[in-house]
């Protein structure tokens, strides 16, 4: 963050600013030519800081002005979704989030799952496995702009056993394979 502060009227030319009581939040600064910005991690969001700037021109005369610094909390997203067999929560998928940030989760007992805390404008994908299902394919969102959802359905993988019972060679009828 980073932002000049203005002055009008004075006498001749330039300005010298500086902090005449209270103090700047952590990991903010003023220079002397105006310029408040932050130079790291700012203190805690939701958190007002109130401090007095001081304004002299080159012919020492003075200005003060009072000020409330708010910092916000940063601006994040999430992408969220369920996975799903035959229509209902599928359990134990695992959740793999790659890109501009990247984690895994598994799903809850009702198939649902969330990456919370996400950068905006970041390109992330989302993909989901468990041994013995395959899945509907990965989703890319590119340029995060908002909370998105990214749905999976889950197909479980089964396998048919073929073949003919035979007795010296000859097939044998009637037959129950268990």
């Amino acid at each position: 963050y980073s932002t000049t502060l203005t002055a009008l009227g004075g006498s001749g030319s330039g300005y010298t600013w500086s902090v005449s009581s209270g103090t700047l939040p952590t990991g903010f600064t003023l220079s002397s030519a105006g310029v408040l910005s932050s130079t790291g991690s700012p203190a805690a969001a939701a958190t007002s800081y109130n401090f007095t700037v001081q304004v002299t021109d080159s012919a020492s005369n003075t200005a003060t002005q009072p000020l409330t610094l708010v910092i916000q909390a940063p601006i994040t997203y999430s992408i969220s979704g369920q996975v799903t067999l035959s229509g209902g929560g599928l359990s134990g998928v695992t959740v793999t989030l790659s890109g501009s940030q990247g984690g895994t989760t598994n799903t809850d007992g009702n198939g649902n799952y969330s990456f919370t805390g996400l950068a905006p404008g970041g390109n992330y994908t989302v993909t989901a496995s468990r041994a013995g299902y395959t899945f509907s394919s990965a989703q890319t969102f590119n340029g995060l702009g908002g909370n998105q959802a990214a749905n999976f359905t889950a197909t479980l993988i089964t396998y048919s056993i073929s073949g003919q019972v035979t007795v010296s060679g000859s097939g044998l009828s009637g037959v129950t394979v268990t």
